[in-house]
């Protein structure tokens, strides 16, 4: 027998509604910070020095579909501004609090995040088009 826990669907359902909750909860849009070098222990907010480009999700952020998946809607197109390796992201409310860290990496990598080029320069232009959060 394995360690995992098996949820249902209804509960992953409510979990991931908490956390479009939690995103959608202040007047300001949510961010995902796409960063260098290591993410912080537990949820501490990104240090300003590791975000290489921040993206502005739409109000509301996404939805619930019927397999329990956040599904985040496209973001605008961002401005890297500063170089770096791409290595982990922060979802935050619009207030900068920290709701998940994840992490990123190149196709193949098992990133939660894929990135067709993990090396970002300034100036650059990123593009999410769709994000899933699945509870596994």
């Amino acid at each position: 027998m394995t360690n995992a826990i098996q949820y249902s669907i209804a509960v992953k359902a409510a979990r991931a509604g908490a956390v479009l909750s939690a995103l959608d909860a202040h007047a300001s849009a949510a961010k995902l910070l796409v960063c260098s070098g290591e993410s912080p222990s537990g949820l501490a907010a990104a240090v300003p020095e590791s975000v290489l480009v921040e993206l502005t999700l739409s109000t509301p952020a996404g939805a619930v579909n019927a397999e329990a998946e956040l599904v985040i809607g496209a973001m605008p197109e961002s401005m890297v501004t500063s170089v770096g390796v791409a290595k982990w992201a922060q979802l935050q409310t619009g207030a900068g609090t920290p709701i998940a860290n994840l992490s990123v990496g190149a196709a193949g990598s098992g990133a939660s995040i894929i990135l067709s080029n993990t090396s970002l320069d300034v100036g650059s232009l990123l593009r999410i088009t769709e994000a899933k959060l699945i509870e596994q």
